[in-house]
């Protein structure tokens, strides 16, 4: 059996491109919320082109913060309008983006146990 690496990285050029060294069998994107604006989304898919040319296997994390707030999936639209908008849009966002690259997405959800 072949173990696979993988690796991490942001969508900075100087981290990923320290990573793509190695060769990694599987590359993770881990976001912020400034991947999401019109520039970093462009930033990203340049990004995501650099790093198809090492490997075809790569997974994007959801950011894990808006602002001061943790992302979760149950986000009340009334009590933080902020936060679930935030969601809504980088959801529908990443999933473009996942489609359009053949890749793969991580999004952050959350259970609620009654």
């Amino acid at each position: 059996m072949k173990i696979l690496l993988g690796l991490k990285g942001s969508t900075d050029p100087a981290q990923y491109r320290d990573r793509l060294q190695h060769h990694p069998d599987v590359f993770e994107f881990f976001l912020d919320e400034h991947d999401l604006t019109r520039d970093g989304l462009k930033h990203l898919q340049a990004a995501i082109e650099e790093v198809k040319t090492v490997t075809p296997r790569i997974v994007m994390h959801q950011p894990m913060r808006y602002g001061k707030w943790f992302n979760e999936m149950v986000t009340p639209e009334k009590e933080m309008p902020e936060l679930y908008h935030f969601l809504r849009f980088s959801s529908d966002t990443l999933i473009d983006v996942a489609v359009k690259n053949d890749i793969q997405l991580l999004l952050h959800l959350s259970l609620i146990i009654i």
